[in-house]
């Protein structure tokens, strides 16, 4: 009997970008139709495009990204508006 090698080929026509309903910087829910348009392109909620992207794309796409402090200062705020 003899072994014949099979051989496969993946076709991989899945969508790579991230998906998701949470803002990866600020990890706060994506609820409006600005949030959707800047998660699709840059994985942020609104807010945060408008605060740590618009004027530095480049900069974000090269890896710049807030510190843990400032992470942790727009959370708590947006805690605060959030509740109730």
């Amino acid at each position: 009997m003899s072994r014949a090698s099979k051989q496969f080929v993946i076709i991989d026509k899945t969508n790579k970008k991230t998906n998701g309903i949470f803002c990866h910087t600020c990890q706060f829910l994506i609820k409006s139709a600005d949030d959707l348009i800047t998660f699709k392109n840059w994985q942020t909620c609104h807010d945060c495009y408008l605060r740590f992207i618009e004027g530095r794309q480049q900069e974000w796409k090269d890896g710049c990204r807030p510190d843990d402090k400032k992470i942790a200062q727009i959370y708590e705020e947006k805690s605060r508006l959030f509740i109730k």
